[in-house]
């Protein structure tokens, strides 16, 4: 983000996530897909807290919406509010 913020003249300290799960499928959705996600949010949400300005999920699913579900669980209530399902 330093080359981001010099290039623009002022201070980026915050990114925008768009995960796209057009095409997703019962085999991104196997454990170890799950193990991994769950992984990745944690590291995000533990040394990462403020770097999320927003998430968009688009094209998801319906299977997604038992899997999110689950994974709400697991993540900063702060991070959810960040988050938006399209």
């Amino acid at each position: 983000m330093p080359e981001l913020s010099r290039r623009a003249g002022k201070i980026i300290d915050k990114e925008t996530v768009i995960f796209d799960c057009e095409g997703m499928g019962f085999h991104q959705l196997h454990l170890p897909s799950l193990t991994l996600y769950r992984a990745i949010a944690e590291l995000d949400q533990k040394y990462y807290p403020e770097r999320l300005g927003k998430l968009f999920v688009v094209n998801a699913p319906f299977i997604f919406v038992k899997i999110w579900a689950l994974a709400k669980k697991w993540l900063d209530p702060g991070m959810l509010k960040k988050s938006s399902y399209l």
